[in-house]
C-alpha cells in the first residue's frame, strides 16, 4: 500500500537540497564577479610638441697670438766667417809663402784647392811657419810668433834606409807640432820599391787618439823636409 507521508517527507529532502545546490551556485557565480579585476582607465598623457627652429650660437673667434722669433744670441750662418791669421797685408804665393819667406815644402791637398805649406823666413835669425788654406783664406796658421823661438815649436824626425828598390829602401821624413789638443804629423814618404813619394797630414786627437789622414796631391809638390836634417833649429829625432 503507497505511503503518503513517506512520499512527502522524501520529496521535501530533494527540494531542500535543490535549493542548497542552487544558493552555491549563485554565491561562487558572485565570487567569481567579485574576483575578476577591473582594468583601470589609462589617461594618455597629452605629448609636448617642441619647436624644432634650431637656435645659431654665434662662436667667439679668439685671435691667434703672433710669435717673434728672438734673434739675440744667434749668428746667421751666412755671416760667419774664418779670419785668417796671416799678417794684415801681407801677400802671399801659390806655395802659402810671404815675399821675405821661402817655400821649404809644399803641396796641395788630394781633390781640392787647398794648400799646405812649411814656410822659413829669408832674413836672419829667421823664423818657421805652418799654413793650410789658400792665398786668399789661411784655415789655419802655427805659430802665431813668427821669430826664432818658431822652431822650438816644431820637431823633425826621419829615417832612411838606402840600397834601392833591391833593398825596399825608403826615406821618411815626418815635421811635426802640436795645437789646441790635436797633434799634427807632416809626412814625406818615399818608397823605392814604388818608386814614389806620398804626402799628407796626419792629425791626431791627442785626448782619444782618433787619427785623421789628410792626403796630398804628389804631383804637387814644392821642396822636401829633407833640408832640415842639417838645421840645428829645429829639434830633431830620428
Amino acid at each position: 500500500m503507497f505511503n503518503h507521508k513517506k512520499c512527502t517527507y522524501i520529496f521535501l529532502l530533494m527540494l531542500l537540497l535543490f535549493m542548497l545546490i542552487l544558493a552555491g551556485c549563485a554565491k561562487d557565480k558572485q565570487n567569481n564577479i567579485a574576483s575578476t579585476p577591473t582594468t583601470p582607465t589609462t589617461m594618455q598623457p597629452t605629448p609636448t610638441i617642441f619647436s624644432t627652429a634650431l637656435v645659431t650660437t654665434t662662436p667667439t673667434l679668439v685671435p691667434t697670438p703672433t710669435v717673434t722669433p728672438t734673434t739675440d744670441n744667434i749668428t746667421p750662418i751666412s755671416t760667419i766667417t774664418i779670419t785668417p791669421n796671416v799678417t794684415s797685408g801681407e801677400k802671399l804665393d801659390e806655395y802659402l809663402c810671404g815675399e821675405k819667406e821661402e817655400a821649404l815644402f809644399s803641396f796641395q791637398i788630394a781633390d781640392q784647392e787647398i794648400t799646405a805649406a812649411i814656410c822659413i823666413s829669408k832674413l836672419e835669425p829667421g823664423y818657421i811657419v805652418y799654413r793650410y788654406g789658400t792665398k786668399d783664406k789661411i784655415e789655419l796658421e802655427y805659430p802665431q810668433n813668427k821669430d826664432e823661438t818658431s822652431w822650438g815649436d816644431f820637431t823633425y824626425s826621419y829615417y832612411m834606409r838606402g840600397g834601392g828598390a833591391d833593398n825596399e829602401g825608403v826615406d821618411l821624413n815626418y815635421l811635426i807640432f802640436d795645437n789646441s789638443g790635436y797633434e799634427y804629423q807632416i809626412y814625406e814618404e818615399y818608397s823605392a820599391t814604388e818608386d814614389k813619394t806620398d804626402v799628407g797630414i796626419k792629425v791626431t786627437n791627442t785626448e782619444t787618439g782618433e787619427e785623421t789622414d789628410i792626403k796630398g796631391n804628389s804631383d804637387t809638390i814644392q821642396g822636401s823636409l829633407i833640408p832640415l836634417r842639417d838645421n840645428s833649429k829645429v829639434n830633431t829625432y830620428k
